[in-house]
């Protein structure tokens, strides 16, 4: 939603989770672009207008129930780390 309104979205993870987010289709896309969170601003391409934690953006952009944007999955773990997790053998 922030990148169809002409923003350019950096979403700061934390180390464990920057794999995951990268399966997210607007980052593999090039909408979205990740860096660990505590990245120095000044060190990122873009200059930055705005930080908003992910968790407001539903506020932010007057989600509700009904206009949640997406039904389905959006993020997915890496196939072959899942395969081979003795934690994650009973998911199918």
């Amino acid at each position: 939603m922030v990148a169809a309104r002409g923003g350019h979205v950096i979403l700061q993870v934390q180390a464990p989770a920057l794999r995951l987010m990268q399966s997210l289709s607007a980052v593999r896309g090039g909408l979205v672009e990740t860096v660990l969170l505590g990245a120095n601003p000044a060190e990122l391409d873009t200059k930055l207008d705005l930080e908003c934690p992910l968790m407001s953006l539903p506020a932010v952009f007057g989600t509700t129930v009904e206009t949640v944007p997406w039904p389905g999955a959006y993020l997915f773990a890496d196939p072959e780390l899942a395969a081979i997790s003795p934690k994650l053998k009973w998911v199918k």
